[in-house]
């Protein structure tokens, strides 16, 4: 997939999100569930993305069983991110070439436009080979294949049955996670502290590491990027690395 075909993808995910929000919320507010809203920003945002698609499948941090494996991957479906082959390769990439202008977030160049995930990746075609290792699973390639169809109609399907519940446990909890990783790729590499001198400029920020499970150590894990936690200081707050220590297998120090 070129780089023009995934600003196409992104593009229609993100409008079809958005308006989906602005019509559900418009029609079927309803504060009282808003507690499936904070389920799922938890069970998308923590297992989904920074458990899953980011420590489980992009850098391979940790093992699990066959269950926890299941509830990984269904988690990180609804997370609003894409696939796990697509993510893996953008976020490898951006390890790789990062602050330059071969990184797909340029959160230097283009930092609104990172935070919503709409940036102009055209200058930094992902090299899908760095996840070779992922390509020869056949369940992470059928979603690879089909996760566009599977996001929108499982949503469907939901609104169908209870459009409260759809709207509240599904959409603006995408919304929330995505809305929260464009701000970790751009505000974590333009504000806050860095224990490590690495090549590019990640920070490390308390409070976007908070919302976002620990992701907000971003200088830390620029620094180590295979560890199963962020974690480097006693006082900083990485709940997703405490989560995979207890569910895990085998972990990467």
């Amino acid at each position: 997939m070129n780089s023009l075909s995934l600003i196409w993808f992104y593009g229609k995910h993100m409008i079809a999100l958005y308006l989906t929000a602005l019509v559900g919320l418009t029609f079927f507010w309803d504060s009282s569930y808003l507690a499936y809203t904070l389920i799922g920003y938890v069970l998308f945002g923590m297992v989904g993305v920074e458990m899953g698609l980011h420590r489980y499948y992009a850098h391979k941090s940790f093992t699990v069983n066959k269950i926890m494996n299941r509830i990984i991957y269904i988690c990180s479906i609804y997370a609003a991110s894409g696939d796990p082959i697509y993510y893996a390769g953008l976020h490898r990439t951006h390890h790789a070439k990062a602050d330059t202008d071969q990184d797909p977030h340029r959160p230097h160049e283009q930092p609104f436009l990172s935070w919503f995930h709409c940036n102009d990746r055209s200058g930094s075609e992902i090299n899908w080979k760095v996840v070779s290792d992922l390509t020869d699973k056949e369940d992470l390639l059928f979603l690879a294949h089909h996760w566009f169809k599977i996001y929108w109609g499982s949503i469907v399907v939901a609104f169908l049955i209870n459009p409260k519940f759809a709207l509240f446990f599904f959409v603006l909890p995408g919304i929330i996670v995505l809305a929260l990783s464009g701000l970790l790729n751009t505000v974590n590499h333009l504000y806050g502290y860095r224990n490590f001198d690495t090549k590019d400029t990640s920070t490390n920020n308390t409070l976007i590491s908070i919302f976002t499970f620990g992701g907000g150590l971003h200088n830390n894990h620029h620094a180590r990027p295979s560890r199963y936690t962020n974690k480097v200081k006693p006082w900083e707050f990485d709940i997703a690395g405490w989560c995979i220590k207890r569910v895990a297998t085998t972990i990467k120090e």
